[in-house]
């Protein structure tokens, strides 16, 4: 069901009452500018407590919204005159007259003087927590050709004083440089002895140049930290050419600082502070990615129950523990989920699901197909077996939580599918429900088994 639906039925009664709770469940509250996505995990939230509905009598409303175009999301109530809140409670949608009931000498009346009001966005995949720091510095974006970029890396790289991190993103395979892969000497020319990366725009290719390999101590003695899925491009002696893929690039991002509490609390200025002017009032994190393991983002979550605590939380957020290593066993994951979740909670942050990613990405050429692209490349090959997948989603399953897994490929896609299946039938679905993100490529006769499944789609671009 439609979270969004599933919340704004209930909006029929005058005198109908919404816990806050409920109502970010199912779409956000009145004070945003949006509509939700129906794809957070069913574990996010205990089952909304039954209270009995509030009257007038009991109180009257603290704020009262009237006189805009009132978008109620609930098709047989579409629009309403007037909505009345208290506390953190939706007492009242409805008309005008209804409202005046509620309305006492200490409310606070908002004219909307014509202005839209409806429910907020529920964002089902992002990673505000964490990942605002793959979009800090140099934005490369739209720029086309090797020597433009390095002209504006220059120009960067002048601006900046002395000992400041050099970091940026935004270029793209193919379509920034062409066939070539970026190098490291590209970045010596322009940086000289001073560290810096790039960041593609999906986040999953990472540049550098020479002064940043040292940085991080690496060389051609560093082997690929998963050879084929995570790993180095090379030159034909061993040597780093400058291309790090997947998570081939932390070491390289840890030593220049992209990890750091500083770092993450202030890219947050630019993503979690932001939401809620975006309509954004709830979201899904898809992994607080800070190194190679999930425990290395714990901190964010401690960081961010501490600000709900203090009031200082902008936003719901839903965390996930996550897993991209053939070394994670499945059943170790699944405990720290289970314990995370009872650790880090809060008002209005808690851990829901297990994230997973199985591969890179198709628009890198990383995710694996069933058939090759036109130019004979093959693709790439996904981080986990069939059997690690399956032993994952059954682990996390029996958990009682749900999964969240990264797709890219129309290969990669059919093999979850094959596991989701697998798990159903000595399982049974028992009331989850998992998803498969991203999905850029799907075989069509893949298609309907999603629904067959009750595996959601969520068609996240990357």
């Amino acid at each position: 069901m439609c979270l969004l639906c599933n919340w704004a039925v209930a909006l029929n009664s005058a005198a109908h009452v919404s816990s806050r709770r409920q109502v970010l469940r199912g779409a956000g509250t009145f004070m945003a500018t949006a509509v939700a996505a129906p794809s957070l995990p069913l574990s996010v939230e205990a089952a909304p407590t039954k209270r009995k509905p509030l009257t007038p009598r009991s109180g009257k409303a603290d704020w009262l919204f009237q006189n805009g175009k009132i978008h109620t999301a609930n098709p047989s109530q579409p629009t309403a005159e007037a909505v009345a809140v208290r506390g953190n409670q939706i007492v009242y949608v409805g008309d005008m007259t209804g409202a005046a009931a509620w309305r006492g000498k200490d409310t606070k009346v908002v004219d909307l003087a014509g202005r839209m009001l409806m429910p907020g966005f529920i964002d089902s995949h992002n990673h505000l927590a964490t990942l605002g720091v793959t979009k800090l510095g140099l934005n490369i974006s739209g720029i086309v050709g090797k020597d433009k970029v390095l002209k504006a890396v220059r120009e960067y790289v002048a601006a900046q004083p002395p000992g400041a991190t050099l970091r940026g993103f935004g270029w793209s395979a193919h379509s920034t440089f062409g066939e070539e892969h970026p190098r490291r000497e590209w970045l010596d020319e322009v940086t000289g002895d001073r560290p810096m990366y790039i960041m593609n725009a999906d986040i999953h290719e990472t540049w550098f140049n020479t002064a940043a390999m040292k940085a991080a101590g690496i060389g051609a003695h560093t082997p690929d930290p998963d050879p084929g899925k995570q790993y180095y491009i090379r030159n034909p002696d061993g040597s780093l050419s400058g291309l790090a893929i997947e998570g081939a690039a932390f070491p390289i991002l840890m030593a220049l600082g992209m990890t750091s509490r500083e770092t993450v609390r202030e890219s947050q200025r630019l993503t979690i502070e932001r939401a809620p002017s975006q309509g954004l009032t709830s979201y899904f994190d898809a992994g607080a990615l800070l190194g190679g393991e999930s425990s290395s983002g714990n901190w964010v979550f401690e960081d961010l129950v501490a600000r709900d605590k203090a009031g200082e939380l902008p936003i719901r957020i839903v965390g996930t523990v996550y897993t991209r290593s053939a070394h994670d066993d499945p059943h170790a994951v699944a405990e720290e989920l289970v314990r995370c979740a009872k650790k880090y909670r809060s008002e209005h942050f808690r851990i829901g699901a297990c994230k997973m990613w199985t591969e890179g990405t198709f628009p890198a050429g990383t995710a694996k197909l069933l058939q090759p692209f036109e130019d004979g490349a093959r693709g790439g090959e996904m981080f986990f077996t069939p059997e690690h997948i399956e032993a994952q989603i059954e682990a996390v399953q029996k958990a009682g939580f749900d999964m969240h897994v990264h797709v890219d490929g129309d290969a990669s896609t059919r093999i979850v599918l094959n596991a989701f299946e697998n798990v159903q039938k000595r399982l049974g679905p028992q009331g989850r429900r998992h998803t498969m993100c991203h999905v850029s490529l799907v075989d069509p006769t893949d298609v309907p088994r999603f629904g067959k499944l009750g595996v959601v789609v969520n068609g996240t671009p990357l």
